[in-house]
């Protein structure tokens, strides 16, 4: 990435493209856990205040659940954030509250279902989805501020960022 990148670019070539390459690769877990934080991130660029303001992490998580995924993640944008983007966030892995899997794996148990023990359970292909549908819809937005977010540089360095 030694050029100047756009947040824009820089979710399209590296949370959705590279993630993608990832994902496909096999490394599923990986795939997720990156997808699992970068919410947040997403969230922020709804929020219309700089990137690095601190102490918002919940509400930019939540924000995101809340107007970019699927409805049937509404419910559970609490559960999501303080049992999976915290356990992932701090140790990479859900915390105990979350049943991570295949659905090949769990015998057809359904995405955002819950296990006999109460879990929430999150599939990785169906996850991996309702995210690159999560980034379609904010590229989508019609909003001017969250166009021009989206717009605005992320990496690199030129003359309005030395200052």
């Amino acid at each position: 990435m030694g050029r100047n990148i756009s947040i824009k670019e820089f979710i399209s070539e590296t949370l959705v493209e590279g993630n993608e390459k990832i994902f496909e690769a096999g490394f599923t877990y990986q795939a997720f856990a990156l997808e699992t934080i970068a919410i947040e991130f997403l969230g922020k660029i709804l929020s219309g205040e700089p990137l690095d303001t601190p102490g918002k992490s919940s509400v930019n998580f939540k924000n995101a659940i809340e107007l970019l995924f699927p409805e049937e993640y509404h419910q559970h944008k609490d559960i999501l954030y303080l049992e999976l983007r915290c356990g992932m966030l701090h140790f990479f892995g859900p915390k105990s509250k979350v049943a991570l899997g295949e659905a090949e794996e769990l015998g057809g148990i359904s995405h955002l279902g819950f296990t006999p023990t109460g879990k929430l359970i999150l599939l990785f292909k169906e996850f991996h989805r309702d995210f690159k549908i999560a980034v379609k819809k904010l590229f989508e937005s019609e909003e001017d501020a969250i166009q021009d977010k989206l717009g605005s540089l992320f990496l690199g360095v030129n003359s309005s960022n030395l200052i």
